[in-house]
């Protein structure tokens, strides 16, 4: 396999679907208009668990790579030293509007699933994601490159 660098999705996929590249990794939300329409076919999802959306697509432990289980996640962050209570209210109403009908339609549209988790919780997934690439990064040697 070439690696072929890209500045986002967007070029990505339309090299994707015009043939010029054989196939790509990419959150489900970019690549589901295209699934749907049929100018892709998802292979494999990186999660542990089939998407709701595609679930004819196995996962890539299914497909024989134990332990493989990369996900696209979101978050809201406020700047440091915000006040507790401030944090909680922006944790509540976005928690709130992830809840809607409207919300949730839309999310799952787009392959995706909105958690709306507690600042803390939030929190300690975001250190295990950080230490679980920290660790990834050193074990496969992979060093800043210098300009």
């Amino acid at each position: 396999m070439l690696h072929v660098p890209y500045k986002g999705s967007s070029p990505a996929l339309t090299d994707l679907v015009s043939g010029q590249v054989d196939f790509m990794f990419d959150s489900l939300s970019s690549a589901m208009p295209f699934i749907q329409s049929g100018q892709l076919r998802a292979i494999a999802v990186t999660t542990l668990q089939r998407a709701p959306t595609i679930p004819e697509a196995p996962t890539v432990v299914e497909s024989g790579y134990a332990g493989f289980d990369i996900g696209t996640w979101y978050g809201i962050w406020a700047p440091k030293g915000t006040p507790a209570g401030i944090v909680q209210k922006l944790a509540q109403h976005a928690t709130r509007a992830l809840q809607q009908p409207m919300v949730q339609n839309r999310y799952a549209a787009l392959g995706a699933q909105p958690v709306g988790s507690p600042p803390q919780e939030f929190a300690a997934y975001q250190a295990s994601e950080i230490q679980k690439w920290a660790d990834i990064v050193r074990r496969a040697g992979i060093q800043k490159l210098q300009p």
